[in-house]
């Protein structure tokens, strides 16, 4: 289901994607670093970026919007350079920036299912945004009890 829904969101150019908000330029100063697993850490300098508008519901009930930001190494390679989400999201919603570290003691299971994600996306029309969003979709699973949405 979680492929379908990834290929969906590729084939019809995904979310509203962006590096300005609301007329202004997103800086790295609007976010937080998210610490990720080593088995995903690319060592690449830097690559291209992708932004998400996400929408980030706690336990109790609250709701919360902003902005998921992905840096992806250029070529084929299944990792990340990094990933961040903005601050003023984690201070409202209070999901730690180690929440993937702390949450997912075991990334080499989940791994095999991110390379097959992320190979499908070397035919996509926009392979970036398709690997971006297999990112978000573990990200999303792995995020518990809080529930994470692509807006």
């Amino acid at each position: 289901m979680k492929t379908a829904i990834i290929f969906l969101l590729c084939a019809l150019g995904g979310p509203h994607l962006s590096t300005q908000w609301f007329g202004q330029e997103i800086t790295d100063d609007a976010f937080t670093a998210i610490s990720i697993p080593e088995e995903y850490q690319s060592l690449q300098p830097n690559g291209d970026v992708e932004i998400l508008e996400i929408r980030i519901e706690t336990p109790q009930g609250e709701s919360f919007v902003g902005k998921i930001r992905f840096e992806i190494p250029e070529g084929e390679e299944a990792k990340l350079i990094s990933c961040k989400i903005s601050t003023s999201l984690l201070e409202q919603s209070g999901l730690s920036p180690d929440f993937w570290t702390d949450s997912f003691p075991n990334p080499e299971s989940a791994y095999l299912n991110m390379g097959d994600c992320l190979s499908k996306c070397q035919g996509a029309s926009r392979p970036r945004l398709c690997k971006a969003s297999c990112w978000f979709a573990l990200i999303a699973e792995i995020a518990t009890p809080f529930i994470i949405a692509l807006i």
